[in-house]
């Protein structure tokens, strides 16, 4: 669970009885639940709605050619690519990500360049095929929990 920012007046308004949103970091599911020791103007400083994880895997990028990046970090939300190759912002993608040499690849239909810096392109996924947003889910719930660590890569 992660606090996020206040959306709309709903959530000014409810945020004047102490009434803040929340999203889970696994299911990706918005509540709104009771904190008294928050201060009511304070925003969440960071604008994600989801907790980035460490990561070291391989996403290919499916477009015109396929090409392997390195995923940096990610969240139910998107990931962070090490830039190996020129991408603009706006641009969509499939992506697919190579969480671990005993499964198939996670694919992520639709995903969009959110960031582009000097060594790093940020993406938020916005389609999954059926099924793919419950095994990111579970990805994300193993690393969360600490069943297992996140692959790093060399």
């Amino acid at each position: 669970m992660r606090r996020t920012y206040l959306e709309g007046v709903f959530d000014h308004l409810f945020s004047l009885a102490r009434l803040y949103p929340f999203r889970c970091q696994v299911c990706t599911y918005r509540f709104r639940a009771l904190r008294f020791g928050m201060q009511r103007s304070a925003q969440v400083p960071d604008r994600r709605q989801y907790q980035r994880i460490a990561a070291g895997f391989a996403a290919f990028l499916d477009g015109q050619q396929r090409r392997e990046e390195q995923v940096k970090d990610f969240s139910m939300g998107g990931c962070t690519l090490q830039a190996g190759a020129a991408l603009s912002e706006g641009t969509f993608l499939h992506l697919l990500l190579q969480t671990s040499d005993r499964e198939p690849p996670i694919r992520v239909d639709t995903a969009i360049v959110r960031s582009v810096r000097s060594r790093s392109v940020g993406l938020q996924f916005l389609e999954f095929p059926a099924g793919e947003k419950d095994r990111l889910s579970q990805f994300v719930y193993s690393l969360l929990v600490g069943h297992r660590a996140a692959p790093q890569g060399s």
